[in-house]
């Protein structure tokens, strides 16, 4: 039999999707792409809402909307945090862990969510005049998108606080009933008030903005109420677990989180530095910069999905100190995320001039967005692996390791490649995603090296008390 697997590439694929593996990771998988289409598909329909108004408005969604998603993700390390140990603890049947979890992660993101929505509200126009290449139009614009959809930032942590626990307690609904309100809510919001539809004022970007923050926290709202009638075992959510704070609780969790915090950090700061090689290409490369980044973001919505199921299921097997199954379980995650990574390819490919009859730009940004659209196809196979495995090698505890590899390669390859190529060379946008290109490439060979020479997969979960 497995000589025949070995030899038929349609048994082989037959098998791998088959598998209970395939079953167990896609049961986590889709309500969790839907959760997530939430924050990628929040940018995106604000991107193609406002792209019928023109490319500064446009650079100036983009910058805002990265620069929402920097903080969320960047102050959320500590619900991943609280979602790994969440797991672990289930593992262990462990219903104390989970309400000294529940209480200090709440703590922990309203804290956190406070302080990074204060700093980025008062320093929202300095940090757009710099990612905008000094574009005082596209500086506007963003700056008062990110003043009103900031003041979010604490709700969004604490909603992927609830959905981080919920989800590695088994439930799989929420995401999907608070996702689908949150867009739905959106989309309806941006209708009335970029355009100004049945009477309401047409408010443009400001518009999408109020959309979005009014969005975020009725996903917030809907979370809340199913995660206070959460029954897992005797756990039930009572705001007297916040009351309790349990700081050695909080402290673990911070030793998880510590590494994430500062993965997140060094790849949006990286990211933000990349909008900022793009902005020396000029107006019109940031335009297309963000249009091809609202459609590349989709790629990520079903490859981050798979990764953080194949993590929570990591997650419960080391709980339980079944690591040989951990283990195999991963080996058989890297090839299915292979595969549906390469099948996404080819929908970059062929979707992409659709994508672009969204958008009222010039033939020239339009050109270029779809050029790097289809570039991405053959690239989206390495963000396959990278996604997969740094979601695994966390919920190992092995987060350092991710960080440090995110560091060198963000910064060693991919930011020196894309200046060099796009703007000491004078390549444009196509030399830009070369250096990308290579920074992906080099940034999953790591990752799959030390995923598989590295002990890893660590119980972290051995002692709560």
């Amino acid at each position: 039999m497995s000589k025949i697997l070995l030899t038929n590439p349609v048994a082989r694929l037959k098998r791998l999707i088959t598998s209970r593996f395939s079953r167990d990771i896609f049961q986590l998988a889709f309500p969790l792409a839907l959760q997530s289409a939430v924050h990628s598909g929040l940018g995106i329909i604000d991107r193609i809402m406002v792209g019928s108004l023109q490319e500064t408005a446009i650079s100036g969604v983009g910058i805002g909307g990265q620069t929402l998603f920097f903080t969320a993700n960047l102050c959320g390390a500590i619900a991943a945090g609280a979602s790994i140990l969440a797991a672990q603890l289930r593992g262990r049947g462990d219903i104390d862990g989970l309400k000294k979890l529940t209480g200090a992660a709440f703590a922990l993101s309203g804290i956190m969510g406070l302080v990074f929505a204060v700093t980025v509200f008062v320093f929202a126009q300095s940090l757009s005049m710099w990612l905008s290449g000094q574009n005082a139009a596209i500086s506007v614009e963003a700056a008062g998108f990110i003043r009103i959809t900031i003041v979010t930032a604490p709700f969004v942590l604490w909603t992927f606080v609830i959905t981080g626990i919920m989800r590695a307690l088994g439930d799989t609904k929420t995401p999907l009933i608070s996702g689908a309100l949150t867009i739905g809510c959106n989309t309806a919001l941006n209708a009335l008030l970029i355009f100004g539809m049945f009477g309401f004022p047409k408010l443009g970007v400001t518009g999408a903005a109020l959309a979005t923050a009014t969005s975020e926290i009725l996903g917030f709202a809907v979370s809340l109420y199913f995660f206070r009638n959460l029954r897992w075992k005797e756990l039930s959510f009572r705001f007297s677990y916040v009351k309790t704070f349990s700081s050695s609780m909080a402290i673990r969790i911070l030793k998880v989180s510590m590494p994430i915090l500062l993965d997140a950090l060094f790849w949006q700061a990286a990211s933000l530095t990349y909008t900022k090689v793009v902005g020396l290409n000029g107006q019109n490369a940031l335009a297309a910069y963000f249009i091809f980044q609202g459609f590349r973001s989709m790629g990520y919505i079903p490859l981050g999905a798979i990764g953080i199921s194949v993590a929570t299921l990591t997650g419960v097997f080391l709980g339980a100190d079944h690591r040989k199954r951990a283990d195999t379980l991963v080996s058989f995650a890297m090839r299915l995320s292979i595969f549906f990574s390469g099948f996404m390819g080819l929908g970059y490919i062929a979707f992409a001039s659709l994508y672009l009859t969204f958008f009222n730009v010039q033939p020239s940004v339009a050109a270029t967005s779809i050029l790097l659209i289809r570039l991405f196809a053959f690239v989206i196979p390495f963000e396959g692996i990278i996604v997969m495995l740094a979601n695994v090698l966390r919920s190992g505890g092995d987060g350092l390791a991710v960080s440090v590899i995110t560091l060198s390669t963000f910064w060693l390859v991919g930011i020196p490649s894309a200046w060099f190529f796009s703007t000491f060379i004078g390549w444009g946008m196509p030399g830009f995603f070369l250096g990308t290109a290579l920074e992906s490439i080099s940034k999953s060979l790591f990752f799959y090296f030390r995923r598989a020479r590295a002990n890893w997969a660590r119980n972290l979960v051995a002692r709560t008390s």
